[in-house]
């Protein structure tokens, strides 16, 4: 509607302020548990947002966009590739959903902004535990321990040792397990971190196997 009126009134709109209107539409899309909808919208952002060729031909028709010559957009477009991995996610499409991801980190990285590309991970990592691929679990848990390689935080690493954890216990490789859950405590304990206790209890049921 807001579009519609717009192109009435023969206004224009910048770049950046279409942009932050699709990502409003396509998360209605996404609450709605349209996943394929929501990509189409995603898609034309990132197209907008990585200046393609043939991007006018995505706008509706009458629209105008002014350009503006920097509103954030790497970050925008890093932000974009994580919204299209949730969904390929949800749409069970990994592979997909793993490249999105990917790429996302990479311009987040470029960026010197390695929270953020842990971040994406985090994200991937709770989609992982959700339809209990522990596999992709395992390779959340790596990625974040990667991104930051000696210079990780406390936090970061304790997320990604949960994550290693988690999957390998279902994945039955309990000495790797084992191993983490050591690592997993020693940190923790020195911390005073408030799942010390729990992931005690939790140690002293995986010490039998």
């Amino acid at each position: 509607e807001c579009i519609n009126v717009i192109i009435k009134e023969k206004s224009a709109l910048f770049v950046d302020q279409y942009i932050n209107i699709l990502i409003q539409i396509a998360y209605c899309y996404a609450d709605m548990d349209n996943q394929n909808k929501a990509l189409e919208i995603y898609k034309i952002r990132e197209a907008i947002l990585k200046q393609d060729k043939n991007f006018n031909k995505l706008l509706p028709d009458g629209l105008t966009l002014l350009a503006k010559e920097d509103y954030g957009q790497n970050e925008l477009l890093a932000q974009n590739y994580q919204e299209e991995g949730i969904a390929f996610y949800h749409l069970k499409d990994l592979i997909n959903s793993k490249n999105c991801f990917e790429e996302g980190t990479k311009i987040y990285i470029d960026l010197n902004k390695k929270d953020l590309a842990a971040k994406n991970f985090y994200y991937y990592g709770e989609l992982s535990k959700y339809y209990q691929n522990w596999n992709e679990l395992l390779y959340a848990g790596n990625k974040i321990t990667s991104i930051f390689g000696k210079s990780i935080s406390k936090e970061y690493l304790i997320l990604s040792l949960k994550y290693k954890l988690q999957a390998n216990i279902n994945l039955k490789n309990y000495n790797d397990a084992k191993n983490i859950m050591q690592e997993l405590l020693q940190i923790e304990k020195e911390i005073n971190h408030p799942d010390y206790k729990d992931d005690l209890d939790i140690w002293n049921l995986l010490k039998d196997f």
